[in-house]
């Protein structure tokens, strides 16, 4: 809040400030606060309003570093610390509880701001080093220089007679950076060249494919593999879901191609052997189901034949029974004694299939149902 007598505050800052444009209102309160003078030579009264002008500038600023970009916040909150420390300086508070909350404001600032320390040496003799950020350029001469700045990009320019250096860097709030400036060549030292390491072709196969392969725990593909690596002692792990992990050191050398065969895990070999026996239970459940049904079958079609005969065997019975030729009636027993042993067979048979059947179905279903579900995949391949 803006805090100000009537008589003391120009219009146009009172409206720059309702029209948020609060860089403009500070600038224009500060203007004011110029106009009237140094502190040391005011009245009292004058003093007080100077004080009021610069708090109201001050607040202007931070209220401007709100909507602002970070270089330009530090900038803005920056001059806002400024002001107070002018405030203090030329004793401008009313009492003793201004005065604190000057010192509040200050260091309240002064840890938004987060200033970075910058300490930059000159190889060599003395040389002129200029600093240029945001809306500021401070320079010096000598060998070192230590220095602290608002953090965000800046750029050190060096420079010794006709010899120029120039760093560009990033400052973090709150960091520590040093810098050695080089300007010129350096006579008599030869800036060594890096070697560039040897690499080596790798081929990874794996029997079954699709592992993944770890090289000193870092992920870089899966079986098979080509990869380019350095002449120098590796770890190289092989890992795939139901298979026990290959380890393997690789030593220097030259291009290689490596096979690998995964055995599988305790817990996925109990696991297989379960669902062999399982399933070779659950075929001969379903061999011994179907067997019972077809005796079934075979026992119903035999006493639907037995009924049959039977019947036949009913009628020649008719005929012998109201024949009156001798021979009629011989053949006529004759051939009801072959009917009804036909019959008969046929019973016997079907009554065999339909317990044998009924039994099987019995048995079947029982070993069917009897059987477990199986167990979960203990892995995923």
């Amino acid at each position: 809040m803006l805090c100000w007598p009537v008589w003391a505050v120009n219009a146009n800052c009172t409206t720059l400030f309702q029209q948020k444009k609060y860089d403009k209102a500070a600038a224009c309160f500060r203007k004011e606060a110029q106009r009237l003078g140094a502190g040391a030579t005011l009245s009292q009264i004058q003093r007080w309003s100077k004080g009021r002008l610069l708090r109201n500038a001050a607040t202007c600023y931070k209220q401007a570093a709100h909507r602002a970009t970070p270089a330009q916040a530090a900038f803005w909150r920056e001059q806002a610390m400024l002001l107070w420390k002018k405030y203090q300086a030329e004793k401008l508070y009313e009492n003793q509880s201004r005065r604190q909350e000057a010192d509040r404001q200050i260091q309240s600032l002064r840890r938004e701001i987060g200033y970075a320390t910058l300490t930059m040496k000159v190889v060599g003799d003395a040389a002129n080093i200029c600093l240029h950020g945001y809306r500021f350029k401070r320079c010096q001469k000598g060998k070192q220089w230590r220095v602290e700045v608002r953090p965000g990009s800046l750029r050190i320019l060096g420079q010794r007679g006709k010899q120029r250096t120039q760093i560009k860097l990033t400052l973090a709030p709150g960091s520590k950076v040093s810098r050695i400036l080089q300007i010129g060549p350096v006579i008599g030292r030869k800036r060594p060249v890096p070697k560039r390491p040897v690499l080596v072709s790798l081929r990874i196969q794996s029997n079954p494919s699709g592992a993944t392969v770890f090289l000193a725990g870092r992920r870089v593909g899966k079986t098979p593999l080509s990869h380019k690596l350095s002449k120098s002692l590796h770890s190289i792990r092989v890992s795939l879901p139901c298979y026990r992990d290959q380890m393997i050191s690789l030593k220097n050398g030259a291009s290689r191609t490596l096979s690998v065969t995964l055995k599988p895990s305790s817990k996925y070999t109990q696991w297989l052997a379960s669902q062999k026996s399982s399933g070779a239970h659950r075929i001969w459940g379903w061999v011994v189901l179907s067997s019972g049904v077809a005796a079934v079958v075979l026992g119903t079609v035999g006493q639907i034949v037995a009924s049959n005969e039977h019947a036949k065997a009913e009628n020649q019975k008719l005929v012998y029974t109201n024949a009156k030729d001798v021979k009629v009636m011989n053949a006529a027993a004759a051939l009801y004694e072959q009917t009804a042993s036909n019959g008969n067979t046929w019973r016997t048979v079907g009554y065999i299939g339909l317990g044998v059947g009924v039994a099987g179905i019995g048995v079947g279903l029982t070993r069917l149902l009897t059987l477990s579900p199986g167990s979960k995949k203990p892995c995923t391949p």
